[in-house]
């Protein structure tokens, strides 16, 4: 429906909350270019090696740095969604993250290493 621009109305009961996650994610993993771009992918997977203290300020200051070098309309994306994901949902940040970080940074396939 949205690929036809055909008027979609979420708040009619057909659709889920799982739908509506799910068509974000099909959204942004068929991007041409992840949100958080492929160019400083190795500084974003080094970032949260930093463990220093108990607030994890360096990390959060290290990704603030980072989000920087991300182009405008995907600094936007991103906050939108990040505006849309925090006060809206029940999932811890941690959850969040597993879902909606291979979208956002591309990655195609999880391995896990086994």
């Amino acid at each position: 429906m949205l690929d036809k621009e055909d008027p979609v109305d979420f708040g009619n009961g057909r659709f889920t909350p799982h739908d509506v996650a799910s068509v974000l994610k099909i959204f942004l993993r068929d991007l041409l270019e992840p949100v958080l771009t492929n160019a400083p992918l190795d500084a974003y997977l080094q970032v949260t090696e930093i463990r220093n203290d108990e607030s994890n300020a360096k990390m959060i200051e290290a990704f603030q740095l980072l989000f920087l070098l991300v182009p405008p309309p995907n600094r936007m994306l991103l906050q939108q969604l990040l505006k849309l994901l925090n006060p809206h949902n029940k999932m811890t940040a941690h959850n969040l993250a597993v879902v909606f970080s291979p979208n956002i940074m591309g990655f195609k396939e999880i391995t896990t290493g086994k």
